[in-house]
């Protein structure tokens, strides 16, 4: 039976990690993806905004910051 260290364990535990996208790739996927959501704010409907915002948080498994993710958004548009 093999000997399992400290090293080994942290070693493993890197393995799992998922490497994390920027905050940018997100907000975009998010925009592509929800096209009618884009052209909803872009004609001022406010829920069209929240809506954008939770998908990006959605998609970082909440680790995102939502003013950051509102002001991506609204300098994309």
């Amino acid at each position: 039976m093999a000997k399992i260290t400290k090293t080994k364990i942290k070693e493993a535990e890197y393995l799992e990690i998922k490497p994390m996208k920027s905050l940018d790739q997100l907000v975009n996927e998010v925009l592509a993806e929800n096209i009618k959501s884009v052209l909803d704010m872009q004609v001022g409907v406010r829920s069209a905004l929240d809506s954008l915002i939770t998908q990006v948080m959605r998609k970082s498994e909440g680790k995102a910051d939502p003013n950051k993710i509102r002001r991506i958004i609204l300098d994309k548009m």
